[in-house]
């Protein structure tokens, strides 16, 4: 993992894809990229109060084999019918299933990012997350990152 400080513009160029007004903040934004030939993830953010800087950790995306775990570190139980699975796999890396318990069989299975979101931790897949930290802590679970 590194902790870069790059401007506003390159970091909304890297999370969301949009082109900066300026030049120079979309070649920082490019070089980035660059370095991340497998993709990257964006664990923590936090903005300057009073420049147009942003303080990233970014890490490299890693392959992982998605396998259904005889244990999970947590489960959600949805009116008896669905339960989501989590596993944390480490301190970036999760992986969560969809389980019928009607049917007694896996309908859904992904990898997440785990984020820093205000200082917890988030399962991360695209746009949703799913606050992994909280619900372990109310249910009295201890989060093993």
């Amino acid at each position: 993992m590194e902790t870069l400080q790059i401007s506003n513009d390159a970091y909304y160029f890297l999370k969301n894809g949009e082109e900066p007004l300026d030049d120079l903040n979309l070649q920082e934004g490019l070089d980035i990229k660059k370095l991340y030939l497998k993709g990257y993830i964006i664990s923590r953010v936090e903005f300057a109060q009073d420049d147009d800087l942003v303080e990233i950790d970014i890490d490299e995306k890693h392959e992982i084999d998605i396998t259904f775990y005889p244990t999970w570190d947590y489960s959600d139980n949805f009116n008896n019918i669905i339960e989501m699975r989590y596993k944390i796999l480490d301190s970036i890396h999760g992986e969560y299933a969809i389980y019928d318990l009607i049917q007694q069989r896996y309908k859904f299975k992904a990898k997440a990012d785990i984020v820093d979101i205000y200082g917890h931790k988030w399962f991360k897949n695209g746009i949703t997350q799913y606050p992994i930290e909280k619900k372990m802590t109310d249910a009295g679970l201890t989060i093993p990152i």
